[in-house]
């Protein structure tokens, strides 16, 4: 128990990555937003300051979106974390409701982790390119 309240500690001591979720789909009725939340609870569990934004998104433009992306000289991690029927999979409030969120997620996010601190070391060290 100590443990994890001392991995907590230094967890919470550590400085926050940031990470922005680009919303599927705003229209009235669409279920994007329980998936936003889902992934920013996750995020935040691992210490990520989380923003969301809409109206991009989706997996039929996941590719042209990060084609995108690397234009504005972000990286993507190549795990594409699918959610078929999202009514299904998240509760209104974002919680997961099957056990394909928690492993989905958790695949993405130890990606996401080993991407995002290796990128933020070797900056830290060797600087932006010029």
């Amino acid at each position: 128990m100590y443990q994890r309240y001392r991995q907590d500690q230094e967890k919470m001591a550590a400085p926050k990555l940031r990470c922005v979720l680009f919303l599927g789909s705003t229209r009235e009725g669409r279920l994007g937003l329980r998936v936003a939340k889902f992934m920013a609870s996750q995020l935040e569990k691992r210490n990520y300051q989380v923003d969301i934004f809409g109206i991009y998104g989706g997996m039929r433009a996941a590719m042209q979106l990060r084609a995108f992306l690397s234009e504005l000289g972000t990286l993507s991690v190549s795990n594409i974390f699918g959610i078929p029927e999202v009514h299904k999979a998240l509760s209104e409030d974002g919680s997961p409701l099957s056990d394909h969120m928690e492993k989905g997620a958790d695949k993405l996010l130890a990606q996401l982790d080993w991407m995002a601190w290796a990128m933020k070391n070797h900056r830290d060290t060797q600087g932006l390119p010029k």
